[in-house]
């Protein structure tokens, strides 16, 4: 009997060195991983679009464009204006030399009638979106009146459409 009890001693001490020391004595520790989702704005623009063959009188697009917001920020603003360096008159569809007698006008989001454009922004859209994410505004759209002052010609304007965080 005491013959087991030594071999099972024996047994025990070599079972417990041959174990690993970390499975003796478990430890454990914690980390924090953190992020900051910076505030970006992204718009996007349609291709060109064109009024056609301007008659004296208001010509409208044929068909609203749309343009896409992407934000991270549940606050921004959409505005569009003329910000040609040198146009020959801000806001006004021209040919490099002369420009119509009337401001292109915008339409669209919040704006619900026309506006002339200049080299300030005109107020489309403020965000009211219940989340982050893309919006489109899909119901922009221009009107250009002519007079019969107006030279024959092919005229255009190029739009910047700008999304600012608030």
């Amino acid at each position: 009997m005491k013959k087991v009890l030594v071999l099972a001693m024996a047994l025990t001490l070599m079972a417990a060195l041959a174990m690993p020391m970390a499975a003796l004595a478990a430890e454990s520790d914690t980390t924090e991983v953190s992020g900051t989702v910076a505030a970006a704005i992204e718009v996007t623009a349609p291709a060109p679009a064109s009024l056609g063959d301007m008659v004296v009188g208001d010509n409208e697009l044929a068909s609203n464009i749309t343009v896409t917001v992407n934000c991270t920020s549940l606050s921004w603003t959409l505005g569009a204006a003329d910000k040609r360096v040198s146009p020959v008159s801000a806001g006004h569809m021209d040919d490099n030399t002369t420009a119509l007698t009337n401001a292109l006008k915008i339409k669209g989001g919040d704006q619900g009638s026309y506006a002339a454009l200049s080299a300030s922004d005109v107020l489309l859209e403020t965000s009211g979106a219940a989340s982050a994410g893309e919006t489109d505004i899909s119901d922009v759209n221009f009107q250009q009146t002519v007079e019969y002052a107006d030279q024959v010609g092919t005229y255009s304007i190029v739009i910047t459409f700008t999304g600012t965080l608030l």
